[in-house]
């Protein structure tokens, strides 16, 4: 679904969104630097801004209501940079789930299954060495 909607914010470059989509295929799979997805956003949303700048110091636009409208060509890359960040935040909450342990592999060595306390801990380290 999210595809079709950077398709329909995409039109000048219809061949983004599902190269975004194997960029995170990739990185799903573990072929491609985890951190890729962020740098591109930085990059993407850093390049947006430093256009707009640019054509807002040499073209002088007014600054009224329709002022966004002037940097129109830009707005592909700022989108281009959202799905980046959203691809990330996937990813992201597919590794912490597959992290998350599975309550019959979180007994501990106890055998109770709670988690000591940090207080519980330092007594035993000091108990145990002193």
């Amino acid at each position: 679904m999210r595809y079709l909607i950077a398709w329909s914010n995409l039109p000048a470059w219809p061949v983004a969104a599902p190269l975004l989509g194997v960029a995170m295929g990739l990185v799903l799979a573990g072929r491609c630097w985890r951190r890729i997805l962020p740098l591109l956003a930085t990059v993407l949303m850093a390049t947006a801004a430093l256009m707009v700048v640019i054509d807002q110091v040499r073209f002088r636009y007014p600054r009224d209501f329709i002022w966004p409208t002037f940097f129109d060509q830009y707005h592909v890359i700022g989108v281009l940079a959202v799905l980046c960040t959203l691809a990330e935040a996937i990813r992201t909450l597919l590794a912490r789930r597959a992290v998350r342990p599975t309550p019959r592999a979180s007994v501990t060595a106890d055998g109770t299954g709670h988690q000591p306390r940090q207080q519980d801990r330092c007594r035993r380290k000091h108990r145990d060495h002193g």
